[in-house]
């Protein structure tokens, strides 16, 4: 599934990674704001359109994460399907629950999550 969505300048909102082998921007972690929008981790940011008459650019991740701290961007998002994401090999969780009925990750206690905060030097 692919879609465009008008981002506002995420700079502190939104976490991301370069995905191996391509120009894709891979959501690591977002926040309320980044959610707002619709994000969510996983996603991949494909292109983005600064509104500058060059249209959509394609293979770009360090211009897409300079342009997304300094304001709004329009972005392509591709997001996989869930079937995408099971293993294909495997017909059983480790704990022997049938893949179809295992949930894809684990469901965690939202008072145990902990905010690391990382310092650039």
């Amino acid at each position: 599934n692919q879609w465009e969505v008008d981002l506002p300048p995420l700079h502190d909102h939104l976490v991301t990674r370069t995905a191996a082998g391509s120009g894709d921007l891979v959501v690591w972690t977002v926040d309320d704001v980044a959610a707002a929008t619709g994000l969510v981790s996983g996603d991949h940011l494909v292109g983005f359109d600064r509104g500058d008459g060059k249209g959509m650019q394609i293979g770009k991740p360090k211009d897409m994460v300079r342009e997304l701290r300094h304001g709004a961007l329009k972005v392509l998002v591709e997001r996989m399907a869930l079937a995408a994401l099971e293993r294909p090999n495997a017909t059983t969780s480790e704990s022997g629950t049938p893949m179809s009925e295992a949930p894809l990750c684990p469901v965690l206690d939202k008072s145990a999550l902990v905010q690391v905060v990382t310092k650039r030097r």
